[in-house]
């Protein structure tokens, strides 16, 4: 393997891992008031706004990071261009709906504590 795919590779791990240790924080950071009610209700219109944008910035990271790392492998195993892009477009649209789903969870979690539903 050459060094642009190991460079690559190794960045990539590296975002996984962070978002591993921020998703842990707010775990933990949220779990001091004990109930998933309690921790909804703490969470406001403006906390949705940051986790819509959040989901935006994290989205664009993976998919410039899955692209890089595919266009590092291609420059090592020319042959196989065409399915490493597939491959790298169906992870891109993974992380897409990952990352929209958190998002969406809690907009519609937040919307039925608001009516009450909890």
């Amino acid at each position: 393997m050459g060094t642009a795919f190991k460079k690559a590779f190794i960045v990539f791990i590296g975002f996984i891992v962070v978002l591993g240790g921020i998703l842990i924080g707010v775990i933990q950071h949220f779990s001091q008031y004990g109930s998933l009610p309690e921790t909804i209700q703490m969470v406001d219109f403006s906390g949705m706004l940051v986790a819509v944008l959040g989901t935006c910035i994290l989205s664009l990271v993976s998919v410039a990071l899955t692209f890089w790392l595919a266009r590092a492998w291609i420059s090592e195993q020319p042959e196989l261009g065409e399915r490493i892009i597939r491959l790298a477009l169906a992870i891109s649209i993974s992380f897409i709906v990952v990352f929209g789903g958190l998002a969406g969870g809690l907009i519609v979690l937040r919307t039925l504590w608001t009516i009450g539903f909890f």
